[in-house]
């Protein structure tokens, strides 16, 4: 019977004790996590990120053939051309500095949304070891532009913690769908990842087809909000397009390319 005790006691400090065992090993695998790392992309032969920047009289910086201008404080229209590599590296050349402070704006949000750096840390972990790559889901011109524009990214060794300069800006590429995750999933109530719309079609619309519009209005704190883009892209093959977008934003949020769509 007093061995039956002793066993008994010994399985219930088991219990008790193996979960805090295993948040101590989380905790301290965290604590030297250097967060996700995906794969780079093959870069094309002869590519060179190294570009100088000439302005014009007007204020027009330029790039090889892409350029840069400030329509008023907050609005910046972009104009890449080129192939993928290149308008990466001409981005990150022309508009390196509000690239970095859009990071530091969004990460900032970020980190005080999700509780803490250590929680984001976290959350990264957790990602990385079920296996998501962001970057799977995107083409091989697009992992190649984001790789050269990071570049303007990586001397931010403050976030080498939370990943590489071009996995950083994967992960950015995919924020908006994070934060749907984040607001319907984690109880985020303050992570507003949705913009006002509305759709009407039958009787109500013009010609009985089907009438939407959205407004690019979703919130993430009014410095994330101070500074807009127009980006236009021109590849040098396949069609080009605009977007209203943030700096540093390759994916596109409002737009239309030119095809119409």
């Amino acid at each position: 019977m007093r061995r039956a005790s002793k066993t008994a006691l010994k399985i219930a400090a088991a219990v008790t004790v193996s979960p805090l065992v295993i948040v101590t090993l989380v905790a301290l695998r965290v604590s030297v996590y250097t967060g996700p790392h995906f794969s780079p992309p093959a870069m094309p032969d002869g590519w060179d990120g190294g570009m100088t920047v000439t302005e014009d009289v007007d204020g027009t910086l330029r790039c090889r053939r892409s350029q840069c201008q400030t329509v008023k404080e907050g609005l910046t229209v972009v104009t890449l051309r080129g192939n993928a590599a290149e308008r990466g590296a001409d981005y990150a050349a022309l508009c390196g500095s509000l690239i970095r402070r859009q990071e530091e704006v969004f990460l900032s949000r970020t980190i005080e949304a999700v509780g803490g750096r250590w929680v984001l840390r976290a959350m990264l972990w957790v990602a990385d070891v079920a296996g998501f790559d962001f970057s799977r889901f995107m083409t091989e011109d697009l992992r190649q532009e984001t790789w050269a524009m990071a570049q303007a990214c990586a001397r931010h060794s403050q976030y080498d913690d939370l990943g590489d300069a071009y996995t950083r800006q994967i992960l950015y590429q995919a924020a908006h769908d994070m934060g749907h995750a984040m607001s319907q999933h984690l109880n985020m109530k303050d992570v507003k990842a949705g913009c006002s719309s509305f759709a009407v079609r039958g009787h109500r619309a013009a010609g009985r087809q089907l009438i939407e519009g959205r407004n690019f209005d979703f919130y993430f704190g009014d410095e994330f909000a101070r500074q807009k883009m127009i980006l236009i892209e021109e590849p040098d093959s396949g069609p080009r397009h605009m977007s209203v977008c943030w700096p540093g934003m390759l994916g596109v949020v409002s737009g239309m390319n030119s095809a119409g769509l």
